[in-house]
């Protein structure tokens, strides 16, 4: 698999299941782990997005150390991809309104703990290592995304 067919596994796995894990680096340089809801968007593949509240612990970790991994799956616990890069959060109305247009009917979650619509920003992650291991062939690849 070249590093096209890895984005597009990721794209794939992404719409079966919108669920991932996050891992930032905290303040003491441990990992912290949290569920999220996150997909790409049309067009721009290569990114993951996800959203937050401004005020959760992730955004003063990401703009301390903005290095993250992520952990997909699909439906079927056959396909598992797991990539790392580097987190941004950007607060721009466009982008939100995109994020929440291809993620918002998974965050029920999301809006018992953030009610505000608008008081959300969205995490963008550009990876820069994609990692693949199907299952049922027990097969990983891994490609460098890095320019």
């Amino acid at each position: 698999m070249n590093s096209r067919e890895l984005l597009d596994a990721l794209e794939r796995v992404l719409d079966s299941s919108s669920r991932g894990v996050m891992a930032t680096v905290d303040s003491q340089g441990g990992p912290r782990l949290r569920w999220m809801v996150a997909g790409t968007l049309r067009g721009a593949s290569e990114y993951v997005y996800a959203v937050t509240s401004p005020d959760f612990r992730k955004v003063a970790e990401l703009e301390k150390n903005p290095r993250v991994s992520w952990m997909f799956q699909d439906e079927k616990m056959d396909e598992i991809i797991h990539l790392r890069g580097e987190a941004r959060v950007v607060d721009n109305p466009s982008l939100k309104a995109d994020v929440l247009e291809a993620i918002g009917k998974d965050l029920a979650n999301f809006w018992r703990a953030n009610a505000m619509e608008s008081d959300l920003v969205v995490i963008e992650t550009v990876p820069d290592e994609i990692e693949v291991f199907s299952v049922s062939r027990g097969e990983r690849t891994r490609a460098s995304l890095a320019e």
